[in-house]
């Protein structure tokens, strides 16, 4: 495993890192017992392993930490596209954070879309969204 080498760019590293400070007290900066040393487990937790066995590891080390949801809020807020947060590797953070995004844009069009009279069937038919889902889109918004 090679060391990276520093990027010209590293003088935008601030604006670049989460928002906030890490959360202190994780069981992630501890010596952990799943790991075979102290340098695997900061490679995982650095993003450089891909290895199933070890990111089950992680994710049981964060499954126990008693600052998990300090860490999630930190890895949500945060642009860190490289490390392993929260029980998530930056893939699976970026694939939920594109979800969510399509859900909140999907939900703003069907409530534009019913403010104006459109029926669910004219929904489905001129956005293709699921039936099902601007359903559930309209009972939201009539609960809430």
């Amino acid at each position: 495993m090679s060391t990276p080498k520093r990027s010209n760019s590293d003088h935008l590293y601030p604006e670049l890192t989460a928002v906030g400070t890490p959360p202190l007290g994780g069981t992630c900066t501890d010596q952990v017992a799943a790991f075979p040393d102290h340098q695997t487990q900061q490679a995982v937790f650095d993003g450089e392993f891909d290895d199933p066995d070890l990111l089950d590891a992680a994710r049981g080390t964060c499954a126990s930490c008693p600052v998990l949801a300090a860490c999630r809020r930190y890895a949500d807020d945060g642009l860190d596209d490289t490390t392993f947060l929260a029980g998530t590797t930056a893939m699976e953070r970026s694939r939920a954070h594109r979800r969510s995004t399509k859900t909140r844009r999907r939900k703003a069009v069907v409530a534009r879309m019913r403010e104006a009279g459109v029926t669910v069937d004219e929904i489905v038919f001129y956005t293709k969204f699921s039936k099902r889902s601007i359903e559930g889109d309209i009972a939201e918004l009539a609960a809430g």
